[in-house]
C-alpha cells in the first residue's frame, strides 16, 4: 500500500481522521487498497462523526430535550444507513469493526 492511500486525506476531522486511522489496517489487511476503498472509507469515517455528533447532542438534551430530539434519530438513522452500505461494499468481514 502507497503512503498515498495509507495517510488520511487531509480535510477530515481529526474525528475522521482518528476512525480512518482505526479502518485503514483493516481493510488493508483483506488485500491491496486503492482510490476506491479510500473513498469507501472515508465515507465511513465521516458518517461515524456524523452520527457520533448526533448522539452527543441528543444526550445533551437542552431545555426541551423532547422537541429536539426528533431531527437527531433522523441524522442517526440516515448515518446508520451510510456505515451498513460501506459495510457491506467494503465486504472486510464483521471483526474488523
Amino acid at each position: 500500500m502507497t503512503d498515498h492511500l495509507n495517510e488520511p486525506p487531509d480535510d477530515l476531522s481529526e474525528e475522521a481522521r482518528a476512525k480512518w486511522r482505526e479502518l485503514m489496517p483493516l481493510v488493508a489487511a483483506c488485500g491491496p487498497v486503492n482510490e476506491w476503498h479510500r473513498d469507501m472509507i472515508r465515507q465511513y469515517a465521516e458518517a461515524w462523526c456524523i452520527r457520533a455528533e448526533a448522539i452527543r447532542q441528543l444526550k445533551a438534551g437542552g431545555p426541551d430535550g423532547a422537541r429536539y430530539a426528533r431531527p437527531y434519530f433522523k441524522i442517526i438513522e440516515q448515518a446508520e444507513r451510510v456505515l451498513d452500505r460501506v459495510y457491506r461494499r467494503l465486504n472486510v468481514g464483521f471483526d474488523a469493526f
